[in-house]
C-alpha cells in the first residue's frame, strides 16, 4: 500500500489539498472552540490542549491576544458561555508566567437590538439588576453615552464573570460587548468568593443562539439567482393587417353580341322628317327642268 502510494505523488498531493480544504471549511462554518476551566485550572495549558495558540503582544510581556471565532468557555459550577468574538486578550501575572489571570472576550460592533438582547438577556439569566444598564440604553439611543457600562458583574461568584458594554460611535452598530473572566485569587479571597461558595451554577449563555432572530446574524439561504437573458434588439413580430373595406372583384362585362338587325330608330326623329323634304324637294326640281 506504501509502495503504491509512493509511486503516485500526484495522489499524494491531492489527498492533502482535499483535506486542507476540508479543515477550512469546517473553521469557515463556524467550529466552536473549546477552553475548559472546570476544574479550576486557569493555565496557558487549557489553550494548548485544546489547540489555541496565544500570540505575545508587543511591548507588553503580560499580555498575549485571541483570534476571532466562536468559543465555549466551561467555567467552574457548570457557568458555560458561547461567545462569537472579533478578538481576545488574555492577561498574566508577571511573578507567575503562563497563568491566566483576566480574559477579555471582545465582540464585533452591534446593532441597538442585537446589543440589547444580549445584555438583558445576560443579565436575566444571572439575576442581574437592570437599573443602570436601562439608563445606559437610553444614553446609546439619544447619542450621549460617552462611557462604558460596566455595571454586569458577578460579584459572587469564582472565577469573577463580568458583562461589560462600549460605545461604538457608529449609527448603525452603536455598541459592542466585552465578557470578563478573572482569576484574581487574592482579591477573590478576601471577599470570600470560593468554588465552593457559587451561588450561580449550571448556567449556559449561548450568544449564536441568543441573535438568531436579530436580521443582521440570521443566515439567509442562499438562492440561485435564474439570469434571463434578454436581447437589445425587440423581436420582430410581423403585424397582422387590419382588414379594411371589402374590395368586390370587379365583375365580367358582356359585350352584346352583334346581329344583322338594324339599330334601333335614334329618337330624333324631326331630323330625318327633314332629310325627306329636301330630298323630295330635290326630286321635284329636276322633274320640271325636264319638262
Amino acid at each position: 500500500m506504501l509502495g503504491f502510494q509512493f509511486n503516485n505523488p500526484m495522489k499524494i498531493i491531492k489527498s492533502i489539498v482535499l483535506l486542507v480544504v476540508a479543515l477550512a471549511a469546517s473553521r469557515a462554518q463556524g467550529e466552536i472552540e473549546v477552553l475548559d476551566f472546570s476544574s479550576g485550572e486557569h493555565s496557558f495549558a487549557v489553550f494548548e490542549s485544546a489547540g489555541i495558540e496565544l500570540e505575545q503582544f508587543n511591548g507588553i510581556p503580560y499580555l498575549r491576544t485571541l483570534s476571532s471565532g466562536i468559543y465555549r468557555v466551561i467555567l467552574p459550577g457548570g457557568v458555560t458561555l458561547i461567545l462569537d468574538i472579533d478578538r481576545g486578550e488574555v492577561r498574566s501575572e508577571l511573578e507567575k508566567e503562563g497563568d491566566a489571570t483576566t480574559i477579555k472576550l471582545f465582540t464585533k460592533k452591534l446593532s441597538l437590538e442585537a446589543s440589547k438582547k444580549l445584555a438583558y438577556s445576560f443579565h436575566s439569566r444571572f439575576h442581574l439588576s437592570t437599573d443602570q444598564l436601562d439608563k445606559w440604553f437610553v444614553e446609546l439611543e439619544n447619542g450621549e453615552a460617552y462611557s462604558a457600562y460596566s455595571g454586569g458583574g458577578l460579584d459572587y461568584n469564582f472565577p469573577f464573570l463580568a458583562m461589560s458594554l462600549r460605545t461604538s460611535f457608529d449609527k448603525a452598530q452603536p455598541a459592542f460587548a466585552v465578557f470578563s473572566i478573572s482569576w484574581d485569587e487574592k482579591f477573590s479571597k478576601r471577599s470570600g468568593r470560593t468554588l465552593s461558595n457559587n451561588k450561580e451554577l449550571n448556567v449556559s449563555y449561548d450568544m449564536p443562539e441568543l441573535l438568531e432572530g436579530v436580521p443582521e446574524f440570521t443566515e439567509v439561504p442562499e438562492v440561485e439567482p435564474v439570469i434571463v437573458k434578454v436581447n437589445d434588439s425587440q423581436p420582430f413580430v410581423a403585424e397582422t393587417p387590419k382588414p379594411g373595406p371589402a374590395i368586390k372583384e370587379p365583375t365580367e362585362i358582356k359585350t352584346p353580341e352583334q346581329t344583322d338587325e338594324p339599330a334601333e330608330t335614334s329618337p330624333n326623329w324631326w331630323l330625318w322628317l327633314i332629310g325627306a323634304v329636301i330630298v323630295v324637294a330635290g326630286i321635284s326640281l329636276a322633274a320640271r327642268r325636264k319638262n
